[in-house]
């Protein structure tokens, strides 16, 4: 057994043969002054993706280890038993499409939580990489959600006044064995991983976001958090209203905070519903913005042009004649 790393890096994969290599190589250029791990937990991959794992393994031994083949577990299981194998004080994540690309990203981290001991869990900007273009979106929390909370952050992460980035988050090794409780995720159902394992540590910890940006988060079409199927989209929806619903019940939440995360999550899941034209879900929500005074004039149109979808059609096409005019007049 090799001595006890500083830090972990969990990464989570499966069936990512076409980026592994990527991910693996930027965890590994890593520039810190105390030692680190690679702890990967790959769930039985129909492609390639363990072969080049093991090539990895064997290239660094007791740099990186790889956790047992095994029969397919699911996300949940397998981040649980990917973090229940790292030995590091600290653990940081990255998941198996996914890269960092500031080499100093651990070495920020975790000076940070060595000289704040009240502090739990640390995370950052980051990059989107739209697969389908090419394309680059620089410091997206900079341009999408400047107002992040430090310090006491559990209602703010309730009421979506920001989120966490998974592959930005680096936090205690300790705080996470003793309040983060897998077997209860799994009896609740929840069906990813991330959102509540940030609550759990939010109601005892304090949070800090460093406002560099330090990993690339690839945006791939029809992948878990970004379906092209629009009931799989609403249905994601309502598994983060569940996990967030949970917490609310469990901790007494004060019904002004409750009440702004319903709010919050009946506005998403309205437009949500207005894009993919489904009108029932966009109904639903309608009706409880409605009874809470929230059914602006806005709404109300998007409403009725989800009733009348002919309308609805002729809106779009009037509004892309005017797009190149609008185009012509900008430049």
């Amino acid at each position: 057994m090799h001595p006890e790393p500083t830090a972990s890096i969990a990464l989570i994969t499966y069936n990512q043969e076409a980026y592994i290599r990527q991910t693996v190589d930027s965890l590994l250029k890593q520039r810190a002054d105390f030692s680190f791990e690679i702890v990967v937990g790959e769930d039985a991959s129909s492609d390639a993706t363990r072969l080049i794992l093991e090539e990895y393994r064997d290239r660094y031994p007791g740099k990186l280890s790889l956790l047992p083949e095994a029969s397919n577990k699911g996300l949940l299981l397998n981040f649980r038993d990917t973090l229940k194998s790292c030995r590091g004080r600290y653990i940081a994540i990255c998941a198996g499409d996914d890269y960092w690309h500031d080499e100093y990203k651990l070495q920020k981290q975790v000076t940070f939580l060595d000289a704040n001991p009240t502090f739990g869990l640390v995370h950052t900007d980051v990059d989107f990489y739209f697969e389908k273009n090419g394309k680059t979106l620089q410091q997206f929390n900079q341009q999408h959600q400047s107002r992040i909370v430090d310090g006491e952050v559990f209602e703010a992460l309730l009421t979506g006044q920001f989120f966490i980035h998974a592959l930005t988050a680096c936090f205690r090794r300790a705080a996470f064995e003793q309040h983060v409780d897998f077997g209860l995720f799994e009896r609740e159902g929840f069906a990813y991983e991330d959102l509540p394992t940030w609550l759990c540590l939010s109601r005892h910890w304090h949070f800090k976001y460093l406002p560099d940006s330090t990993a690339t988060y690839r945006i791939i079409d029809d992948s878990v958090s970004r379906p092209k199927d629009p009931a799989r989209k609403i249905q994601f929806l309502k598994e983060h209203y569940k996990i967030k619903q949970y917490f609310i019940d469990r901790y007494n939440v004060a019904e002004e905070t409750a009440n702004a995360f319903s709010i919050h999550y009946h506005q998403k899941k309205f437009d949500t519903a207005y894009k993919w034209n489904i009108p029932a879900e966009a109904e639903e929500s309608y009706q409880f913005l409605r009874s809470q005074g929230k059914a602006d004039n806005r709404l109300f149109l998007k409403r009725m042009l989800l009733r009348y979808p002919g309308l609805k059609k002729s809106v779009g096409r009037f509004r892309r004649m005017l797009q190149p005019a609008v185009s012509v007049a900008d430049t």
